[in-house]
């Protein structure tokens, strides 16, 4: 699944444009409560949690470790 490039970037590096897009998108299917502008803003994403339902466990990855599997197909 792909990550979008808003989450990958640094909090301080996201325009406000790109915010705007992510709430209105955020707002159409996260509704109760609603997620503040400055929450979103903050947010980081810390990692993957990938579940391998075959064998019944769940992986924790970095972002970066999710980000290279990808790369390597």
């Amino acid at each position: 699944m792909e990550i979008p490039s808003f989450l990958l970037a640094p909090p301080h590096a996201r325009s406000e444009i790109e915010l705007m897009k992510w709430k209105e998108l955020l707002d159409r299917y996260y509704t109760n409560p609603p997620i503040p502008v400055d929450v979103l803003r903050r947010s980081r994403l810390n990692g993957v949690l990938v579940t391998h339902v075959d064998e019944g466990r769940v992986i924790e990855l970095s972002t970066e470790a999710y980000l290279n599997l990808f790369a390597c197909i």
